[in-house]
C-alpha cells in the first residue's frame, strides 16, 4: 500500500472514531419537555431542533441519533415543515416506544413538506426511518428533498428515506398546486442533488406521483445523480383529476438511477412508471437508468411509458408488467434525441386487453436517433385478441429468443407493415417461441414481494413463474452477466441456459431448520473445506449441471444457483457479502439436476 493511501485511511479512521465519541442519542416524546436534556428515555424532549415548535437550546450535529416515540403523533400547522432535518443525523420513528411508528401530520398547507430535507453532511448519511408521514389532505408534499424550496446543493453523503409510510397528499394542477408523495428535485442549476435512497416505503392516496425523481424544468443544467429506489409499494396515486403522470416518475437529467423491486399498482389515474423530460430545447432525459425486477400492474394507462425529446439511455429487465389498461411498454412517437434502450427478460401479461388492434409492446419512436433498441428473452402473453408487439417502422436494432403467445389465433407481431402469426413469425425472428409458457397459475398474480434482498427476495405469489415443463425454460439467449439476476433471486443461468421471462426457474428452496446432521459426521474427510476443495469437487462432475445452495451456520439460505465450472462458482461468491467475511462458517449443499445431494461441506471464506 502506498504511503498516501495509508495516510488517507488513517485520517478516515481518526475522523470516524472522533466523531463517534462526540455523537449523542436523543429521545422525543409527546410527554417530554424541551428543557430536558433529551438524552434519556425517561427525560425526553417534546420536540427537536428543526421542528417549528422547538423551544429548547440544544442543537443537533452530524452523527447524532434522534428517536421519536413510536406511539406518539406530532401535528403542526406552522411553517415551513413539521420537521426540517439536520444533515448527517439519523431520525427514527419505530425503534423506541410503544407503537408501530411515530406520526408526523400536517394540519394546514405547508410551503415545504411534512419532512423537508434541505441539508446533508459531506461524510455522514442523513436518514429518516420508520415514520408515518401524513399530509392529512392538505396541499403539502410528504417528503421533499430540495423541493419545493432549497438552500444548498445536496451532494454529500447519502440522503436515505426508509421504511416510511407517506399518505394523503392533496393538490390540484388546475389551481396551480403540485404536490407529491416523495420527491427529489432541484432548481436554478446550482442546487444539484446526489446520493439518494428511497427504500421499503409505502406511498398512497397522493394527488400526483408517489415517488418522483424530478430535476426542475427551469433550466436544462439541473441534475439528480446516484439514486436508488428499492422495495417500495405505491398505489392510489393520481387523485387530481387533471393529472396524467406516473406512480413513479423519472424526469429530466437523472443520472445513474436504479428502480428495482418495487410494487407499482392501481393508480386512480395515470401511468405505472413514466420516463420523460421537459419538452423545451436543451433538456435531456435520464442517463444510465436501470429499471429491473419491479411489478407494475393495473395502471389506468400504460405500464411503462417513455416519451419526450432529449437523450436517454435505459435498461429495462426482469420486470413483471401485467393487466395495465394500455400498453405494457410503449416508446412514444414524440421521442427524439439519442436513444439507447435494452429490454430483456421481462414478462408482459394481458396488457391492453381485448384490443384487436392494440398491442402489449409498441415502438413508435422513429424521430429518435437510435443507437440500441434490443428486445430479447421476453415473454409476451395474452389471453385475449391483443397483439404481442408492434414495430411498424422496423426500429428494433435486434430481437431474439422471445416467447409470443396468445390464446386465440391471429396476429402476434406486426413489424414493418407485415403481420406475423405463430405459423410464420420465425421469418421475422428465427429464435421466437410461440408455445404456451405454462405459468404456474395465472389466477395467482404477484401481490408485492417477500423475502430478503440479496437472499431470497421474490414475488409474493408465484403464479406467473414458469414450470419445469415450460418452453421458456433454458431457451433464452445468454446475455452479459450484468443482466443475470432474476425477479425471484435465482442467478441466471440456473439450468442449461437462460430462461425467458422475469423468473429463472430454480429448484424449490429447501429449508434447513437446524444445522444438518453431516456437521456431526466425518463426510469422508475433514468437515471444513476451503473454496479450492469445493471447486475441485464441482469440477469432478465435468460438464454436468449442479445446483449449489449456500447457507449460514444457522441454516438460513443465502444464495442458490447452478454451475458447470468453478469460475462461475467463484463469481457468485465474490458478489455476496459472506465472501467478504473471512473466518465465518458457511454450508455448501450441492445437488444434481435430479435434486440428489452430491455433497455437503462447511467452508470459511
Amino acid at each position: 500500500m502506498e504511503k498516501s493511501t495509508i495516510i488517507t485511511v488513517t485520517l478516515l479512521v481518526i475522523f470516524w472514531f472522533t466523531h463517534s465519541l462526540n455523537a449523542e442519542v436523543y429521545y422525543v416524546a409527546a410527554s417530554g419537555d424541551d428543557l430536558n436534556a433529551g438524552t434519556s428515555p425517561s427525560e425526553p424532549w417534546r420536540y427537536c431542533p428543526g421542528m417549528p415548535e422547538w423551544s429548547g437550546s440544544g442543537t443537533l450535529r452530524p452523527g447524532d441519533t434522534v428517536y421519536f416515540n413510536s406511539g406518539d403523533t406530532w401535528e403542526s400547522a406552522l411553517q415551513p415543515a413539521v420537521l426540517q432535518v439536520t444533515g448527517g443525523v439519523y431520525y427514527n420513528g419505530s425503534h423506541w416506544g410503544d407503537g408501530e411508528r411515530a406520526t408526523f401530520r400536517a394540519t394546514a398547507d405547508l410551503n415545504r413538506s411534512v419532512i423537508a430535507v434541505l441539508k446533508d453532511d459531506p461524510d455522514i448519511p442523513t436518514t429518516m426511518s420508520g415514520f408515518d408521514v401524513d399530509a392529512n389532505e392538505t396541499v403539502t408534499t410528504g417528503i421533499g428533498i430540495n423541493h419545493p424550496q432549497m438552500e444548498n446543493p445536496l451532494t454529500g453523503a447519502v440522503k436515505r428515506i426508509e421504511n416510511c409510510i407517506v399518505r394523503n397528499v392533496l393538490s390540484n394542477a388546475a389551481q396551480g398546486t403540485y404536490k407529491y408523495g416523495i420527491v427529489a428535485s432541484n432548481y436554478a442549476a446550482q442546487y444539484h442533488v446526489k446520493n439518494v435512497e428511497i427504500l421499503d416505503c409505502k406511498v398512497y392516496n397522493i394527488s400526483r406521483g408517489a415517488i418522483n425523481l424530478y430535476p426542475g424544468n427551469d433550466v436544462p443544467q439541473n441534475r439528480l445523480e446516484n439514486v436508488l429506489v428499492r422495495g417500495n409499494e405505491a398505489w392510489a396515486t393520481g387523485l387530481d383529476e387533471n393529472y396524467r403522470g406516473s406512480v413513479i416518475g423519472v424526469k429530466n437529467h437523472v443520472v445513474n438511477a436504479v428502480v428495482e423491486y418495487n410494487y407499482i399498482h392501481n393508480p386512480v389515474r395515470g401511468i405505472g412508471l413514466g420516463i420523460s423530460n421537459h419538452p423545451e430545447p436543451g433538456f435531456t432525459g435520464p442517463q444510465n437508468l436501470i429499471v429491473r425486477h419491479n411489478i407494475i400492474a393495473h395502471s389506468k394507462h400504460a405500464g411503462i411509458y417513455i416519451q419526450d425529446g432529449g437523450d436517454k439511455s435505459i435498461s429495462i429487465y426482469g420486470n413483471i408488467v401485467h393487466n395495465n389498461a394500455y400498453h405494457g411498454l410503449i416508446l412514444a412517437q414524440n421521442l427524439t434525441g439519442a436513444l439507447s434502450v435494452e429490454i430483456y427478460n421481462n414478462t408482459f401479461i394481458d396488457n391492453y386487453p381485448q384490443q384487436q388492434w392494440g398491442e402489449q409492446v409498441r415502438f413508435l419512436c422513429r424521430e429518435a436517433t437510435i443507437s440500441k433498441l434490443e428486445f430479447s428473452n421476453n415473454i409476451v402473453f395474452s389471453s385475449s385478441i391483443t397483439r404481442a408487439l408492434l414495430d411498424e417502422h422496423n426500429l428494433l436494432t435486434s430481437h431474439s429468443n422471445n416467447l409470443y403467445y396468445k390464446v386465440p389465433e391471429g396476429t402476434l407481431v406486426m413489424a414493418g407493415g407485415v403481420n406475423y402469426t405463430a405459423s410464420d413469425i420465425r421469418e421475422w425472428e428465427a429464435s421466437a417461441v410461440t408455445a404456451d409458457p405454462q405459468f404456474k397459475d395465472l389466477s395467482d398474480p404477484p401481490q408485492g414481494f417477500t423475502g430478503e434482498y440479496q437472499a431470497d427476495l421474490r414475488p409474493k405469489g408465484e403464479g406467473f413463474n414458469i414450470t419445469y415443463q415450460s418452453p421458456a425454460r433454458d431457451n433464452g439467449v445468454a446475455l452479459e452477466r450484468t443482466y443475470s439476476s432474476s425477479i425471484n433471486s435465482a442467478e441466471r443461468p440456473f439450468g442449461e441456459g437462460w430462461d425467458i421471462g422475469a423468473f429463472e426457474y430454480a429448484k424449490p428452496v429447501s429449508v434447513m431448520r437446524s444445522p444438518p446432521q453431516f456437521l456431526q459426521e466425518d463426510n469422508g474427510g475433514r468437515l471444513l473445506k476451503n473454496l479450492n476443495e469445493i471447486n475441485d469437487f464441482i469440477n469432478s462432475y465435468s460438464g454436468e449441471v449442479l445446483v449449489v445452495e449456500i447457507y449460514d451456520i444457522s441454516g438460513r439460505l443465502i444464495v442458490q444457483f447452478s454451475t458447470k465450472n468453478n469460475e462461475f462458482f467463484d463469481g457468485i461468491l465474490s458478489r455476496n457479502n459472506y465472501s467478504q467475511s473471512p473466518g465465518r462458517l458457511y454450508i455448501a449443499r450441492i445437488y444434481n439436476r435430479n435434486t440428489h445431494i452430491m455433497g455437503q461441506f462447511m467452508f470459511a471464506p
